[in-house]
């Protein structure tokens, strides 16, 4: 049935005398809930696109020009409640992003540059709000690979600290009162 009506209204538009998608298209659920409605201008997606779960509840929206994702996006739970807010340019993640955990806790925050590459200061929290992981990334790196980095446990000690210099990398772990338990490990 649900392939059925795509397929009649995919036809619809061709029939109206175009061979190229204009105008908003509509797919759904087999329980007859919208779930996906997009934007189309001379064959690419443009303006909001927008995904839905099965319970009507929106899933995501995805801004578009000319087939590509540019501006904010929002992701949902099927709760409704906020998943993630993010920011693209060009298709590539670009500025501050964030992603929530079900509960409205920040789970994680960080900067892309206008390459989509991870820069700057980026946390990871649990869903306590406690910070669990920190990295800070060079804005000069295209390897995704961090400075600095550490982790927390939950009660707020250290766990871990990374450090990169020279294309070496230190690693030194500790337990959960702050002692350090291991030498300092290096990697090539």
């Amino acid at each position: 049935m649900k392939h059925t009506f795509i397929l009649i209204l995919l036809c619809s538009v061709f029939f109206i005398g175009s061979s190229v998608l204009n105008g908003p298209i509509r797919e759904f659920h087999e329980n007859g809930n919208i779930k996906k409605e997009c934007n189309y201008q001379k064959g690419e997606l443009n303006g909001a696109c927008k995904e839905y779960y099965k319970n009507g509840n929106l899933k995501s929206i995805y801004n578009y020009k000319f087939g590509k994702k540019d501006g904010e996006a929002k992701l949902y739970y099927d709760s409704g409640k906020i998943r993630a807010k993010l920011l693209f340019k060009k298709d590539k993640p670009f500025g501050l992003n964030k992603t929530y955990y079900e509960n409205g806790v920040v789970e994680s925050e960080g900067y892309s540059s206008e390459d989509g590459f991870m820069v700057g200061l980026t946390k990871c929290y649990y869903d306590t709000g406690i910070l669990k992981a920190e990295a800070y990334f060079d804005n000069n790196s295209k390897e995704m690979m961090a400075k600095w980095g550490k982790g927390y446990y939950p009660n707020g000690k250290i766990k871990v600290e990374t450090s990169s210099k020279d294309g070496k990398t230190t690693i030194l772990n500790y337990d959960e009162d702050g002692n350090l338990i291991r030498m300092p490990k290096r990697i090539k």
